[in-house]
């Protein structure tokens, strides 16, 4: 068989130069659903380019032509680089390249309309994305990618999948929203990112064009509309201690050992300290009170109200407590922390 492939390729018939495929890419990098995306690919030697696509592996490919005019992204008019512009759907794109001369035809992959490149299509809201802690006074702690102590950011996504940030705005201004915008940037399902407050933006990362003050202010994230998606004003802050939310990517916020990137170090509640002022008291027993019978706030987290360590808060752990503070009873077990 070698042999005879070897015969048949070098009869004239055969033996045409085929186009030449090559560095194929699209632009934006993170594509979201309902966005416009070019794909970009280098051919030589043809005449005719079309990019076909689909949104599934079940429908019937859609074709269209791919240009050389300086008008898709494609660099300098007749360059040999090849654009073509379509509406990303709410699913994954799955898509070949086509090119011919006079003479052959070339397919990339090779084996499409069998095979094809996707692209994946990211449809959850950024709405999600949650601000999760930050560090308005770094001093010793985590170095930037430029081994420097710097403040920072951190964002959550807590959904299932990947989220784009592309156009989003992050600023320490509520009134002046669009202090920063993000370049092409994704936070990938159940995951953190970091966002250096520092303005050094020609070093590598995420670096903001402004810093954290530690005398207080604000952390805004905002659409690229300008719609706000989310915020937190604080005041005076510790060096070395950041703020967070606790657990992560819920609605409380407490000061925190800082765990940049990663889950949040909240601190161990003590058991029996129901409005967390750092002792047991009669406020606690009165807190405590409101919760069970007037539909006062549940102490946070509500572990720290089960005293007795019978498994739930009841009247019993109300009757524990004001044993404890008020009769000289037993103090609270420590396992509920």
């Amino acid at each position: 068989m070698s042999a005879r492939a070897a015969y048949l390729s070098d009869l004239s018939p055969i033996d045409r130069p085929a186009p030449i495929i090559s560095t194929i890419t699209h632009s934006p990098q993170v594509v979201e659903a309902n966005q416009n995306l070019t794909i970009v690919a280098s051919v030589t030697n043809a005449t005719v380019v079309r990019l076909a696509y689909r949104d599934n592996r079940i429908e019937p490919f859609t074709r269209i032509s791919m240009v050389d005019d300086g008008l898709h992204s494609d660099g300098a008019a007749n360059d040999g680089v090849y654009g073509a512009t379509l509406l990303a759907g709410s699913t994954d794109i799955h898509y070949y390249i086509y090119a011919e001369n006079v003479n052959a035809a070339k397919f990339e992959p090779q084996r499409a309309e069998y095979e094809d490149s996707v692209i994946t299509v990211i449809s959850s809201s950024s709405s999600d994305i949650v601000i999760n802690e930050f560090l308005a006074s770094n001093s010793t702690g985590i170095l930037d990618p430029a081994g420097e102590y710097e403040d920072w950011i951190e964002l959550y996504n807590p959904t299932s999948l990947a989220i784009s940030l592309s156009g989003h705005h992050l600023s320490d201004n509520i009134a002046n929203p669009g202090k920063w915008t993000f370049p092409d940037t994704s936070i990938s399902p159940h995951s953190h990112i970091i966002v250096w407050a520092d303005e050094d933006g020609g070093q590598p990362g995420l670096h903001a064009s402004f810093k954290l003050s530690a005398g207080g202010e604000a952390v805004v994230l905002t659409s690229p509309e300008f719609v706000m998606i989310d915020s937190v004003t604080f005041g005076a802050q510790t060096t070395d201690v950041s703020m967070g939310r606790c657990p992560g990517g819920s609605e409380s916020w407490t000061f925190m050992t800082p765990t940049a990137g990663t889950g949040n170090n909240c601190p161990t509640a003590e058991c029996g300290d129901l409005d967390g002022s750092g002792a047991i008291t009669i406020v606690d027993v009165v807190f405590f009170i409101n919760y069970m019978f007037s539909n006062g706030p549940e102490p946070e987290p509500l572990a720290v109200a089960d005293v007795d360590c019978s498994g739930s808060a009841n009247i019993s752990d109300v009757v524990f407590l004001v044993n404890f503070v008020f009769g000289g009873g037993i103090p609270p077990c420590s396992e509920c922390q």
